[in-house]
């Protein structure tokens, strides 16, 4: 460190001054206070005359089929843009195609030593097994947040004042959060297209893939969409109504086990075989007449939660069953109306085709069954059985007259 003498002490005595002398200027010219300057003052002058305006016209708002529409457009352009720029959304999307390709590489390898062709038919039950589970994780977190989005942000208030009708309101959530669960199915279809490509196979059918992931194995997020949706509008937490659905989602997964094994107590569409040779075939019909019966069923569901939708400043649930009273209006139960005879037509006609026509054998049915089967044959168990040494069967299959005709040769 060199010596604080001679050169070095003279230059830092020589600034040092400059800055004491610097800091005492500023603070000598420095006020807290503004002093105006001394100008002149200007003339006084005669203000000009305000403008004559006329009074405009009344206006009266218009509401019609257009703006109906366009607000409805509206509602669900932005909950999709709400969900579409959250980066949950895609993480939870990743998560679920990381999921279900896992299950591609594994399925499509061997069965049982053989090569497994990936067809239409193998990657659809891949999707639903292994993708459907995540895609009912998406519905529920985001039923909560577009039904509690505006009041989770403080803004519901203002919202809420705009002339929107409820109605409006709540079928854009609904048809936005159907629009999430279509995207979903959809990257789910392009990851299975992608992994039968890397398979060598690269007859897509899609046709097949749309109907089976929006209609067949589709509709049960679909339906499960709109009991989201009302569940959430009946509860003022998106929390407890998440847990709520939930809980709703795995009491449904057990009614076989309750003894509600009916389709008509079973959200969904039962589960249809898809064959190579002739699609869906005579499963078409019950496919859509159940689909029609549940769509019927989500009319209600649908008004029920017009009827609870928390909009403006309602409190407690005495207030909204006092506003539900009001907004059950002519056409509202017009609608409910027909849609629960509607539901009750085409339930008696499902019930009429399976427990009146056939015969409805329930899981004990089958099981009892079972048990008669082995206890009649048991006695056989320790006889010899004949091995045969050469087989020759000819089978004609007619799949449009879901008939056959085989004959065989041992």
């Amino acid at each position: 460190m060199p010596s604080f003498v001679g050169t070095l002490l003279t230059n830092r005595l020589i600034w040092g001054g400059i800055a004491v002398a610097a800091l005492a200027l500023a603070s000598w010219r420095f006020r807290f206070v503004t002093v105006a300057r001394h100008r002149r003052a200007p003339q006084a002058t005669a203000p000009a005359p305000a403008p004559v305006i006329g009074q405009s016209a009344p206006t009266r708002p218009v509401f019609g089929a257009g703006v109906y529409f366009a607000q409805f457009r509206s509602q669900v352009l932005m909950d999709l843009r709400g969900v579409f720029k959250s980066y949950p959304f895609y993480v939870l999307l990743l998560f679920a195609l990381m999921n279900v390709v896992n299950g591609f590489v594994l399925a499509t390898s061997q069965l049982f030593g053989t090569p497994l062709i990936p067809v239409t038919r193998v990657m659809l039950e891949l999707i639903q097994g292994m993708y459907g589970f995540m895609t009912v994780i998406i519905l529920v977190y985001y039923a909560g947040e577009l039904v509690h989005r505006e009041r989770q942000s403080h803004v519901s208030d203002y919202v809420d004042a705009m002339p929107f009708a409820n109605g409006i309101v709540v079928a854009g959530k609904i048809v936005a959060l159907w629009l999430i669960v279509a995207a979903v199915q959809l990257m789910g279809m392009f990851a299975a297209m992608v992994a039968q490509l890397l398979n060598g196979y690269s007859n897509f059918e899609i046709p097949t893939y749309l109907f089976g992931l929006f209609i067949v194995q589709g509709a049960f997020p679909f339906l499960l969409c709109v009991v989201a949706i009302a569940v959430q509008s009946l509860v003022d937490n998106k929390f407890v109504g998440m847990l709520a659905i939930v809980v709703l989602f795995f009491v449904m997964g057990a009614l076989d086990s309750l003894g509600f094994e009916h389709v008509l107590y079973q959200l969904g569409i039962p589960a249809a075989p898809l064959s190579d040779m002739n699609g869906w075939g005579h499963f078409l019909e019950p496919i859509f007449t159940v689909g029609a019966y549940w769509a019927l069923i989500m009319v209600l569901v649908g008004s029920l939660a017009h009827l609870f939708m928390r909009r403006g400043t309602v409190g407690g649930y005495r207030e909204r069953f006092i506003e539900a009273r009001r907004r059950f209006t002519l056409p509202l139960a017009t609608v409910a109306t027909v849609a629960l005879l509607g539901a009750a037509i085409v339930g008696g006609w499902i019930f009429y085709n399976t427990n009146v026509l056939n015969t409805y054998l329930t899981a004990d049915d089958l099981e009892a069954m079972q048990a008669d089967y082995e206890k009649s044959y048991k006695r056989y168990e320790t006889l010899p059985m004949p091995e045969p040494v050469s087989v020759d069967v000819e089978v004609d299959i007619f799949p449009g007259e879901r008939a056959s005709k085989a004959a065989a040769a041992c």
